[in-house]
């Protein structure tokens, strides 16, 4: 089985190595926080794409801070799932940003010309 990024956590945030589990249980907690709060979001289409985003950017940190292992690396069908829909909301945000940054633009010099 290929890997594809082994990127070490504590290297990453200059931690000493033996915080990399506290910091993985840490990330752990905070994800099952956001997702509780997210069970109080009124609007039930906005829970479950807020949900599918929390799920998504927790398989992507499962699989950065997996690291190398000698036992078999795998995602259920549903973190599959997760990941490439938030890398699909994710790659959509960032090929809109030069619009949203021509309306900042536009906006800005509007605001110029007023003063």
């Amino acid at each position: 089985m290929m890997q594809l990024f082994t990127i070490k956590s504590y290297k990453l945030l200059g931690l000493p190595s033996n915080t990399s589990y506290q910091l993985k249980e840490a990330f752990r907690a905070h994800f099952r926080n956001i997702t509780r709060i997210m069970d109080c979001v009124g609007c039930s289409k906005c829970k479950l794409w807020g949900k599918l985003q929390v799920h998504g950017i927790g398989t992507a940190l499962k699989i950065l801070f997996s690291g190398k292992k000698s036992t078999k690396f795998t995602l259920r069908r549903r973190e599959v799932v997760a990941l490439f829909n938030v890398l699909g909301r994710f790659s959509s945000s960032i090929h809109l940003l030069p619009n949203f940054r021509n309306l900042e633009e536009k906006g800005s010099t509007r605001q110029k010309q007023e003063l």
